[in-house]
Order: C-alpha cells, then sequence, then structure tokens
C-alpha cells in the first residue's frame, strides 16, 4: 500500500526534520484536496486518510520519541486540521487514571499536557475542548490529594 511506504520512509528520517517537512506537505495535500470538495467533514475519502495518515504519524512518534521531544508537539501545532481521533489520543496520554496504556506513564501525561498546553495558545478554535482535557487531568490529582489528606488524617 503506497500510504504505508510514505509513512515508513517519512517515519525513518523524522528526526532529522526531513520526515517532518514531508508530513506536512502530504497533511495540507490531503486537506487541500478535501477543501476542494467545498465541505472538509462530508468529503470522506480525503478526510479519512488524512485522519488515518495524522493518527498513524502521531502514535508512532509518541512511542518513538522520549517525552521531552517536541517532534509530536510540532506537528500538532503546525497541521492545518485536527480530528477528534487526535484529541482522544491526547486525552489518553494525559489521563492517569485510566485503562489506556499510556495512563501509568507519568512521562507521557508530562508530554500530553505539554502538547496540550501548545494547542490552547496557538490553535484557538479547539481550545475548549484541550481545556476540557487538562480540567480533568487537574480534577485527578485533586482527588487523589483529597484522597490521601482523609487517609492521613483517619491513621493519625
Amino acid at each position: 500500500e503506497p500510504w504505508k511506504l510514505l509513512q515508513t520512509h517519512i517515519l525513518s528520517d523524522y528526526v532529522n526534520h526531513e520526515g517532518h517537512e514531508l508530513t506536512l506537505r502530504v497533511l495540507y495535500r490531503l486537506y487541500g484536496e478535501a477543501e476542494e470538495d467545498h465541505d472538509f467533514v462530508s468529503s470522506t475519502t480525503a478526510k479519512s486518510v488524512y485522519e488515518m495518515f495524522l493518527l498513524t504519524v502521531a502514535e508512532t512518534l509518541r512511542d518513538s520519541f522520549p517525552w521531552p521531544d517536541k517532534c509530536l508537539n510540532r506537528l500538532l501545532v503546525e497541521v492545518p486540521y485536527l480530528p477528534d481521533s487526535i484529541l482522544k489520543l491526547l486525552e489518553g496520554m494525559c489521563s492517569p487514571g485510566g485503562s489506556n496504556k499510556d495512563n501509568n506513564n507519568l512521562e507521557r501525561v508530562r508530554q500530553g499536557l505539554s502538547i496540550v498546553w501548545s494547542l490552547i495558545l496557538l490553535r484557538p478554535p479547539i481550545r475548549d475542548a484541550c481545556l476540557t482535557i487538562a480540567l480533568k487531568v487537574f480534577l485527578f490529582y485533586c482527588n487523589i490529594i483529597s484522597f490521601a489528606l482523609i487517609y492521613a488524617s483517619m491513621v493519625s
């Protein structure tokens, strides 16, 4: 399949940033094709290829680089459109209390929150969704602290 070959090539050279530039070119091309249909949301072929391609690259970057690396952050800030699947990926990265494989990894939570913060600052159309993700993380940790305080007062 040509998309798999392209993804493999892109990800093999992502460190030198040539993969980043090629990824953006492919995504902008797909977005442009969908825009030609005058309604990006209803042009399912270009939209689904765009979403699948972006999600695959994002998941690979998340799994391939340590949390301080900004490759995934940079990609999500620079793409033309962020579908719901990417917001769900970020929510999974930021949810320390869920059942996702990332949830027990505090470095992933930190990486996810760093990306969410960048998106809040640089992508106003999705600010509310990103603030919701950040609020869920805050409330999770508030609950942990509350339970710890309750337990400490009962023990002493």
